[in-house]
């Protein structure tokens, strides 16, 4: 028997297919297996043919005539679906070479400058919306290519209650103006894209934009649109269960003494009274030992119980509520796994402190004399292009940038990322307002400007203002405008050449790394005898004068509106002061730039640009020895190092850099300055060779050697950040993620500058494996080498470090060699026989590569390609990856890995179940169950006939019950709020679907096969669909897939003569034991509405009951015990 898994949709949208698209569907399966997979029996044609009119002609003037026809669309969205329908019915597919007849012709007539690759994404995304209405991803598109067919709405109680409420939202803070307050972040498996791709219909559906005329205007429909969300969530949350713990140890304490009761009676004694009275309620004499004993035993079974109950949700509460922080705020999680929980003293004056950040911001410095700093600076020559469309396609750019930082936490517009970018019907508006923001700054509302800033502790008892350190939220729609403006700003400082050399911060294609690798060079190069300076600056950024930069900005006469755009900020910024949870006054940025700006990396840099062209023209250089790099001081931002061949040039540099920081308002922290000379001119005190200096998080000595501490240190932050991110309760790809994200990618900044040895980078991948296996998230005699591919490719997802350093080792030797300014450093490196300079020799070697094959792809393909034949070299690790025929869609294969909560333990089992490595007790090789198969992973999995009725069948009936579910919740009649309790019936009809279960269809005439696992009738579109459900193995998985999909031709030509008009689909659902699935599952369980997660459930439920059922036979503890149903409740 192939059993059958279904999957399951959170929120989704019910089909609204017309006969062509499915039929085009079947022509693309056709192409690929010589057969339908998923069959349409309506022959009437959405669209009428063109054939007689194109003969003779070639597909390319075809396509030409075509899009002559569709000319008379003037929506992008019809003209795309008009252009896929014509494709589709005279030439199948795009010819070659369309594409660009289409972005010409699409171009001319929008009057846009959309790239062929544009133009590709926009049509694909048009085709697959035609095919299948109801994917979840296609909820939101981010060209706001929304359809507001009314006909696609399945849930059309919750549509009517989402436009309700973001009607009263629109009243209460666009009219009646109320006030705002903050909701809490979302967790990524909670979100429901059906709610946000309603608000998107009914925004442009009403044309809510065209009431937007200003920012405050945007910011007010926006936080409409967030708060009917959050009201929507609020209304699914259960009645707040406060007394349920208090409930749940009221009964243990009502049991436990019903025990002592028991326990304290005398059989020589008069019982007590209330102890009579339970032996009476129990059906017992109070003189019967024995029941009494059994009656004591009951009580503890259930004390047992309640407490189990308890610690279990408990437990779900804790795992769900670390993985929402790491998933929403992962600095707060890092800080907690780092136990830097520094905390507020109650000896802070909150009036102090508000005092002591008062006179920093508020009071400016008196004015000095930097007339001479300013005029090292000339006006620019060179401009940048400021041109609408620009500044529109920068702003796009930056909104579809915003998922990366969807989280961020909000100023006081109070509106998340998140929702500016997912409701996308607002983006074009939005590009419009920043748009002329951009050129007339005036336009900006004043109170954009304010921002709120937390006070943070920086030690562990903060009692004094100056341990905390100011963290200030501004506007998020604010930022979008002030991250548009620093391109151009940045753009104008590349194109004129205004930053010196000696900076590398905040300058496109430099880094820290670079300048760590400049600094190395000129040591090396000069035996390490330089003299050396490390300047700390106090309170940079809040020192800078705001006259200084309105001056230097003249002095370059930037253009008017970025010039104006500057002035009115640093006029006009305001911040609300926060201790905790308290607000403690407001203050007036007079002085300083708020590091939230993005704007403040910039304005910093051109601040301290006259440090740099000063000290390069009145002292000496020092060079390497080809004469290819010469500093005297190296910066980056506010971390600077004064280089000098003797101590005279030394302090004559100490000396200018202080005369020229007082000039400016800033001031040097000789606490925590430092040098290599022990000089009294020399800023901080003498370099201490047992600890080391850290600049640019690399410790060096006095002789600016890296300290050998640098590895014992790095090591030791590894390790222990793993074994912390181990022992927190992170689900396995948060856990995974955390470890590469947190504790090896930290890496990447030491690889190519420090030189590890092969040996070293080794012991590093070991001692990772050795912390995973400690706490059971790799399995023993799993298939390892699995653990470093991709989870996209059936891998778990773990940087391996060997393989990264000489990734990021080619990547630096690739750019240092292309690069002219920088050949210097690479050919120092190789003289010098490091680990970079020898990097392509060692790759060449390792991977039998010619000189022109050692590059970065290649590399990555040789790496992968090594990998591969190892897995392949094992008998049963490689049964997973063969796929000679090219029919596993591996990505699709993968979505259990990458879209569901589960604990890594529990991925670990499902990995080993996978790899079919496990041990079977006892000498008898032969199947307990059939005594025919040989015991093995492959014959318990789907082949014994005796597991049939029991497994086989159990294991397919949750995946129709997980379908049957997901259906409910689609068209708003489900009971069951938990899938957990979620129980299928024979039969659910309410007023628009009528869904069958397993049961016969019946027939005018007699049929074999009239019993699909589901039958869905819609009555409002007039569509029945048959779904048919699979678990194979993956030798039989083409083979069930195209039988399941034409097992119901006939019902469904006996349905059609039933129903008049009605369209019939019939779709398979097959997935292997080991969750692996062909390149059509994706469409299928599209065509149900099934959204992705809905997909990776049903995988993991296949390989779940897949695993119960075998490790029964199986040696060894292996424990299951997390039930994930919980993901799916909301």
């Amino acid at each position: 028997m192939e059993g059958v898994d279904v999957s399951f949709q959170q929120n989704s949208q019910s089909p609204n297919l017309g006969n062509q698209s499915i039929q085009s569907l079947n022509n693309e399966h056709s192409r690929v297996h010589g057969s339908h997979s998923v069959v349409t029996f309506d022959v009437d044609s959405a669209t009428s043919s063109n054939n007689g009119i194109f003969n003779g002609m070639s597909n390319k003037q075809i396509l030409t005539e075509i899009c002559k026809i569709i000319d008379n669309f003037d929506d992008p969205n019809e003209w795309f679906k008009n252009l896929y329908r014509n494709i589709d019915t005279e030439l199948t597919r795009i010819p070659k070479g369309g594409w660009d007849i289409v972005t010409n012709v699409f171009n001319q007539k929008f009057n846009s400058n959309k790239s062929k690759k544009d133009i590709q994404n926009l049509y694909n995304q048009i085709k697959n919306r035609m095919i299948s209405n109801k994917d979840g991803r296609n909820n939101q598109s981010e060209l706001g290519l929304i359809s507001d067919d009314y006909n696609m709405v399945t849930n059309v109680t919750l549509y009517e209650n989402i436009k309700h409420e973001l009607a009263k939202s629109i009243k209460m803070y666009c009219t009646d103006a109320h006030p705002k307050t903050y909701h809490h972040s979302l967790q990524s498996t909670k979100i429901n894209y059906q709610v946000l791709n309603f608000i998107n219909i009914i925004i442009k559906k009403d044309k809510i934009s065209n009431e937007i005329k200003s920012l405050c205007d945007y910011i007010d429909v926006i936080y409409a649109c967030q708060a009917t969300y959050y009201s929507y969530i609020d209304q699914k949350k259960k009645n707040p269960s406060g007394n349920y713990f208090q409930s749940m140890q009221k009964k243990i304490d009502i049991n436990k003494m019903k025990m002592e009761l028991i326990e304290n009676h005398d059989q020589n004694k008069i019982p007590d009274q209330r102890l009579v009275k339970l032996c009476k309620m129990n059906g017992i004499h109070s003189n019967d030992s024995q029941a009494l004993q059994e009656l004591k035993c009951k009580f503890e079974d259930k004390i047992t119980n309640i407490e189990t109950k308890l610690n279990k949700i408990k437990n779900k509460s804790l795992f769900s509520k670390v993985n929402y922080m790491f998933e929403n705020n992962r600095k707060k999680f890092y800080r907690q796994l780092q136990n830097q929980n520094n905390i507020i003293g109650d000896n802070l004056n909150h009036d102090e402190t508000l005092s002591f950040w008062n006179e920093l911001w508020s009071q400016p410095n008196q004015s000095k004399d930097w007339t001479d700093l300013v005029n090292t600076f000339e006006p620019i020559q060179n401009n940048t292009n400021m041109c609408r469309e620009r500044i529109k396609e920068l702003t796009m750019k930056v909104i579809n940038n915003l998922h990366f930082i969807k989280w961020k936490a909000p100023g006081n517009d109070f509106v998340y990322n998140f929702f500016i970018d997912k409701i996308d019907s607002l983006h074009d508006k939005l590009c419009d307002l920043v748009t002329e923001a951009i050129l007339d700054p005036d336009s900006i509302p004043d109170k954009l400007y304010n921002g709120v800033t937390f006070l943070i502790p920086k030690v562990m008892v903060a009692n004094k203002p100056d341990e905390l350190r100011p963290i200030t939220c501004l506007s998020n729609t604010y930022k979008i405008i002030s991250k548009v403006m620093n391109f151009f700003l940045r753009e104008i400082c590349t194109l004129n050449d205004i930053i010196s050399d000696n900076q590398m911060g905040a300058r496109p294609g430099m880094s820290a790394k670079l300048q760590i690798l400049v600094n190395k060079c000129l040591n090396q190069d000069n035996d390490n005898q330089l003299k050396t300076a490390y300047v700390d600056v106090k309170k940079a950024y809040d020192s800078i004068q705001h006259k200084y930069i309105h001056d230097i900005l003249e002095k370059l006469e930037l253009p008017t509106n970025i010039k104006k755009f500057i002035n009115r900020m640093l006029a006009l910024q305001k911040t609300t002061l926060k201790v905790g949870n308290c607000e403690i006054g407001t203050i007036s940025i007079l002085n300083g730039i708020l590091q939230g700006d993005s704007l403040s990396p910039q304005l910093f840099i051109l601040a301290l640009e006259p440090l740099s062209r000063i000290l390069n023209l009145k002292c000496d250089m020092v060079y390497t020895s080809d004469y290819g790099i010469g500093r005297n001081h190296l910066s980056f931002i506010d971390d600077i190092k004064l280089i000098a061949n003797n101590q005279s040039d030394l302090n004559s540099l100490c000396k200018l850099t202080n005369e020229i920081f007082e000039s400016i308002g800033l001031s040097i922290n000789e606490q925590k300055s430092a040098n290599n000379t022990g000089d009294i001119e020399s800023f901080g005190d003498m370099v201490n060779d047992d600890i080391g200096y850290k600049y640019l998080g690399i410790l060096e000595d006095s002789n600016n050697l890296f300290h050998e501490n640098n590895k014992i240190a790095i090591r030791e932050k590894v390790f222990g950040r793993v074994e912390s991110i181990c022992n927190s309760k992170l689900s396995a790809k948060n856990l995974f993620h955390a470890i590469n994200e947190f504790a090896i990618a930290p890496l990447n900044y030491y690889l190519g500058i420090i030189d590890f040895t092969e040996g070293e980078l080794e012991e590093f991948d070991k001692g990772i494996r050795r912390i995973l296996a400690k706490y059971q998230i790799t399995r023993r005699s799993s298939n390892m080498d699995r653990l470093y591919l991709h989870r996209k490719e059936l891998g778990r997802g773990l940087q391996n470090i060997v393989e990264k350093n000489e990734i990021v080792s080619l990547n630096l030797a690739e750019s240092l060699d292309g690069n002219l300014y920088f050949h210097t450093i690479w050919e120092s490196e190789k003289t010098n026989n490091t680990s970079l300079g020898n990097i392509k020799e060692k790759i060449k070697y390792k991977y039998q590569m010619s000189d022109d094959e050692v590059n970065l792809n290649s590399l990555k393909i040789k790496q992968k390609e090594k990998r591969m034949n190892i897995i392949g070299s094992k008998q049963l690790h490689s049964k997973l990856f063969d796929d000679d025929d090219n029919i596993i869609d591996k990505v699709q294969s993968s979505l259990w890995l990458r879209k569901l909560n589960i604990t890594p333990q529990e991925e670990a089992m499902l990995c080993k179940l996978q790899d079919r490595n496990m041990y079977f007790p006892g000498l008898n090789k032969k199947c307990p169950h059939c005594n025919q198969g040989k015991k093995t992973v492959d014959h318990l999995a789907t082949y014994c006939g005796k597991m049939l009725n029991f497994d086989y069948k159990k294991r397919h009936d949750e995946v129709v019950r997980l379908i049957h579910y997901s259906k409910l919740i689609e068209f708003g009649i489900n009971k069951c709020k938990k899938l957990n309790s979620h129980r299928m019936q024979k039969l659910v009809v309410n007023d628009r679907v009528k869904i069958k279960s397993d049961m016969e269809i019946v027939t005018t005439n007699k049929i074999d096969h009239n019993k699909p696992d589901l039958l869905i009738h819609d009555s409002k579109i007039n569509e029945i669909t048959l779904i048919e459900i699979g678990i194979t193995n993956k030798d039989l998985l083409p083979r069930t897939e195209t039988t399941k999909g034409r097992k119901y031709d006939l019902l469904g030509n006996e349905l059609k003569l039933l129903h008049k008009g009605v369209k019939i689909r019939a779709v398979p659902v097959v997935i292997t034991w080991d969750a692996l699935v062909t390149k059509f599952f994706k469409k299928h369980l599209s065509l149900l509405g099934i959204s992705l997660i809905g997909q990776a459930y049903i995988q993991y439920k296949v390989l779940k009951k897949t695993l119960e059922s075998i490790l029964i036979d199986v040696r060894g503890d292996y424990d299951v015990d997390i039930d994930n149903n919980e993901i799916f409740d909301e």
